[in-house]
Formats: structure tokens, C-alpha cells, sequence
């Protein structure tokens, strides 16, 4: 389902971490094989609600890493923890980004 070059780059290493601000928490993923000058690959910032569900405040990977499905792995990732998610405001290249993640899903993007 997803781009990722692991003969390149190595595994997408994926961690659910506290967010600077201390009512969010943070996804981040890099690629194992990176070396210092890349590091992280992206990141989700998202915070959690009560009832368990919870809002994506910011989606980013980084310019070098976009379509090698970082960003897929990341919502992935954030959805096995949090089945219930609002996923906010899109940019327009988000907004194509969400459309291809659904497709390849089988759902349809909302």
C-alpha cells in the first residue's frame, strides 16, 4: 500500500510520544537508515480526547520524504490507537493527499 523505499532508506520507524505542548501527543516516524543530516521523516501532532477519540492538529513530513507513504503511516499509526479521529482542516495538497490515503483504502474521502 505504501511507497516506502526500504532498500534505500531502511524501515519507517514509527514512535507515539508526548508533544511539546503538554495536552497533545506526537507521532514520528524516520527511516532507519537516515543519517543525521535527514532524521525525521514526519511527524502527527494530535490531541486526545476523553471519550478516546482525538483531533489531528498537524500532519508534516518532510519535502525530501513526501511520497514514500510517511504520511500513511503516521494516520495509520494514529488510528490503531485512536479509532475515532477528527481530522481537521486540509491544505489543498492535503486535501489530494487524503483523497489517494481513502482510495487505497476503499473509502471515500470526506
Amino acid at each position: 500500500m505504501s511507497n516506502l523505499n526500504e532498500a534505500q532508506f531502511g524501515p519507517l520507524v514509527v514512535r507515539h510520544e508526548p508533544d511539546e505542548q503538554a495536552d497533545h501527543q506526537r507521532v514520528s516516524a524516520w527511516f532507519a537508515n537516515d543519517d543525521e543530516d535527514h532524521g525525521l521523516a514526519g511527524y502527527l501532532s494530535h490531541k486526545p480526547a476523553q471519550d478516546g477519540s482525538t483531533e489531528v492538529r498537524v500532519l508534516h513530513v518532510e519535502d525530501d520524504r513526501r511520497r514514500m507513504g510517511v504520511g500513511s503511516a503516521l494516520m495509520d499509526a494514529l488510528a490503531q490507537k485512536h479509532p475515532v479521529i477528527d481530522h481537521g482542516g486540509r491544505t489543498p495538497e492535503g486535501q489530494k493527499w487524503w483523497s489517494g490515503y481513502n482510495a487505497k483504502r476503499g473509502r471515500t474521502s470526506s
